[in-house]
């Protein structure tokens, strides 16, 4: 029975070294590699389900074609000769904008940066931009910091003092929970900000519970106390850092108490934290998505930023602001570019797809959605599945019937992780693993770069010609110096590379100036809305990654966390079904009451697909910086529909 070494490519920040058994052919197992040096030999529930879904009964197993009797199965030659047809139609008929691409991060790959390349190489497209998951954050730091980067995972045993800030990693980074627990063991504080009891809870010292999308007066708060009790480090800031005068002026505006009520968390809580991490050297904030789901989120992760600058937290082990990176960093992104053909491109919002789409002029007559199901994922699901319904000729690359492939006119079968030979990176540690083929393609599936290489042959386009190993070389050679190669690789399976553990040391920013750049501005914030006066936050499961659930999760019902006062209002109980309703739409889900959980809010696991998911009631709103989706700048009621037979949710 072999095992096959490899490393994990879904939207996760682990990229987990994995070990998978394969018995006649078949994967029967997949377990963590003890020999990875991050992931140390375990794995996530989500991991544990993944083989339900490769051998599952929506695994799409040969082209399908959508016919007024239903689907009807294709061979390739047929399925290529369709798609190279209509896209060779609208390039003649209408150019490159009548094209539209949408790539997802379904899977983190490699050679997924090529997909990019086939529309450049044919005169461009209308491509899908922005970010469902992280822009904001992206974009504040990259003002602050002049980078997108992080402290290797590694460095966290190293901090006496750790704030997590919109983050479960108890749910969804498990191997950088076993790190805070390892520092804890050696005596670090930890403090935890969520509005919600999550799964990280239980580790934190304590537990601050801002109202939702008010982290922008807790992180004033917090920098309004170090400034007050004397806790700034003035060397630091003279040195080092731009800006400060014009934060501090901002900052005196407001007082301690006027900032708490703001936020909704009691000025001692707020005064004890600010003493701990202005005393507790050295000190780290792990910042999460959460609090830049809002239009203010890149504003408010700079803030937060900040406070690692006014504590010389920055550039030292034990410390830093620390988000996540970029998991492509390593590859040449060259290779996704143009060649000199692009000859016309328009980009349209990720966050925005159902309002933006339909206003495409000239229209949009073909698209090819890869990696991704927006037909669940994004805001305003019922219009954004509308918007990809009305495309002329939708084509969906995936290996499972998904929500946006059941809308489309063919569905190409890719293949899964263990059915490919690619590199990976991560957004959460500093190696590049090595992804082997474990087992042969299920079905009749192949890998993204197959069929855009069939595609382009069939049109007669060149530049995506090559095996894939000859690709991955290609991509690696960014870091073919740290003596990563696909030959080393394949012998090690696992390489770090030569970042650093401890970005911006010395004080070193890769800004204009050298410095740190401090935020001087607050955002506008949103006020209360009497008919809508709750705040949903539809957060990451520990057991499913997105909306790639198994049979099972999927037919379960969706539970809706609230209060027993929240519940009460609404004359709800326990196991009763609601409704929950926006200005944008609404869905149906079993109440489970939660003493801990805010008044003001109410919460949800994301990833059900329409009618009951709920993206069925965001609004298309758009972060102010960074292009990212504002999943949590929903504002809505509760109703009671019915009792359940059972009062006890799921």
């Amino acid at each position: 029975m072999p095992i096959i070494k490899t490393t994990c490519t879904r939207d996760c920040p682990d990229a987990c070294g994995l070990h998978v058994k394969v018995e006649g052919g078949r994967a029967t197992s997949i377990r963590g590699a003890p020999e990875h040096p991050i992931t140390k030999g375990f794995v996530c529930y989500k991991q544990r389900y993944f083989l339900d879904r490769v051998y599952g009964k929506r695994r799409v197993k040969s082209p399908l074609l959508r016919e007024d009797a239903g689907w009807r199965e294709l061979d390739w030659k047929q399925a290529i000769g369709l798609l190279a047809g209509r896209i060779d139609m609208v390039l003649d008929r209408s150019g490159p904008l009548s094209l539209f691409h949408y790539q997802g991060s379904g899977s983190l790959s490699a050679t997924k940066l090529l997909n990019r390349r086939f529309f450049n190489l044919i005169g461009g497209s209308t491509f899908a931009t922005g970010s469902l998951c992280g822009g904001a954050g992206m974009a504040g730091q990259r003002l602050d910091f002049g980078a997108r980067t992080a402290h290797d995972p590694l460095d966290l045993v190293n901090s006496k003092m750790i704030i997590i800030w919109g983050r479960n990693p108890a749910a969804t980074n498990i191997h950088q929970m076993g790190l805070i627990r390892e520092a804890k063991s050696r005596g670090a504080t930890v403090a935890l900000i969520d509005p919600l009891p999550t799964e990280t809870a239980r580790y934190a010292d304590y537990h601050l519970k801002p109202s939702p999308g008010t982290d922008v007066f807790l992180a004033l708060a917090i920098g309004a106390a170090l400034i007050e009790m004397r806790l700034v480090d003035l060397d630091f800031v003279s040195e080092y850092t731009d800006g400060f005068a014009a934060y501090e002026s901002m900052i005196n505006k407001y007082s301690i108490d006027w900032l708490s009520r703001r936020c909704d968390v009691p000025a001692i809580q707020i005064e004890e934290v600010a003493i701990e991490y202005g005393r507790i050297k050295p000190a780290t904030i792990l910042l999460g998505w959460g609090p830049q789901r809002y239009a203010w989120g890149g504003e408010t992760f700079r803030l937060i930023d900040a406070l690692g600058a006014l504590t010389a937290n920055l550039g030292v082990s034990g410390g830093g602001v620390n988000y996540d990176m970029d998991s492509a960093r390593h590859f040449d992104a060259s290779l996704k570019g143009d060649d000199g053909r692009v000859t016309a491109r328009r980009d349209i919002s990720k966050a925005r797809l159902g309002m933006e789409l339909p206003l495409c002029d000239p229209r949009v007559d073909v698209g090819i959605v890869c990696g991704a199901n927006p037909a669940v994922q994004s805001l305003d699901a019922r219009e954004t599945a509308q918007a990809l319904s009305d495309i002329g000729f939708l084509a969906v690359i995936d290996y499972e019937m998904t929500e946006t492939a059941k809308l489309a006119d063919l569905v190409l079968p890719s293949t899964t992780f263990l059915e490919e030979n690619d590199v990976v990176g991560s957004f959460f540690h500093h190696h590049v693993g090595c992804v082997n083929r474990a087992i042969d393609p299920v079905g009749d599936s192949k890998s993204d770069l197959e069929i855009f290489q069939l595609v382009a042959e069939k049109l007669g386009v060149s530049g995506l010609e090559g095996s894939t190993n000859e690709w991955i070389d290609r991509l690696l050679r960014p870091v073919e110096d740290d003596g990563i190669t696909r030959q080393a690789l394949s012998k090690r399976t696992w390489i770090r590379t030569s970042e650093p553990c401890v970005p911006f040391e010395g004080g070193r920013f890769p800004t204009s100036s050298g410095r740190f750049n401090y935020v001087s501005e607050v955002p506008q914030v949103w006020g209360f809305d009497s008919d809508y006066p709750l705040v949903l936050l539809s957060t990451h499961a520990r057991e499913w990654l997105h909306s790639e659930m198994t049979e099972e999760q999927l037919n379960a019902p969706l539970v809706l966390k609230i209060s027993p006062a929240t519940a009460s209002s609404a004359g709800l109980q326990e196991g009763d079904l609601a409704k929950v309703s926006s200005r944008s739409g609404s869905f149906r889900a079993v109440v489970k009451l939660d003493e801990r959980v805010r008044d003001d809010t109410i919460a949800c696991l994301q990833g059900r697909p329409l009618p009951d998911g709920p993206n069925a009631s965001t609004a298309q709103i758009i972060s102010n910086i960074g292009e990212n989706a504002c999943y949590y700048q929903t504002r809505v009621k509760l109703e009671r529909l019915r009792p359940t037979t059972d009062r006890r949710p799921p």
